[in-house]
């Protein structure tokens, strides 16, 4: 059974391309805003998330997730930051986490399915 992959973005044409590109191997699930990813969470049982730095609503994704980790059902939701913002300025800018994985924007999507592999690998772990 594919797992289910949160994606938070805004953007038409990438969201068209991680479905070209990761949604045969998952259970792809888009949100366009805070507010659909929240009714996304909701609904479905999601496995990873991926979602940028800067959200379309001016707040910053770490204190998006910092919300969303508030919930029992989510508390150590897998989360993959694709972003602009360099690496080294991202974990400058948050607290250590074992379930967060950055990866700077434009990237190989060979390394984003590594990325969700390895979180989906170390959630069956624990």
């Amino acid at each position: 059974m594919k797992k289910n992959v949160l994606i938070l973005e805004e953007n038409k044409e990438a969201r068209e391309a991680y479905e070209a590109k990761l949604g045969r191997k998952y259970n792809l699930l888009f949100a366009r805003n805070t507010e659909d990813a929240l009714r996304q969470l909701n609904r479905n049982r999601i496995s990873v998330m991926i979602l940028d730095i800067g959200l379309p609503e001016g707040i910053w994704g770490t204190d998006f997730v910092g919300e969303i980790r508030g919930s029992q059902k989510y508390r150590n939701l897998p989360v993959i930051f694709a972003s602009t913002v360099s690496v080294y300025d991202m974990r400058l800018t948050s607290k250590p986490d074992k379930d967060v994985i950055y990866l700077r924007k434009p990237f190989d999507t060979n390394d984003l399915d590594a990325a969700i592999e390895r979180m989906l690998y170390e959630k069956e772990d624990v």
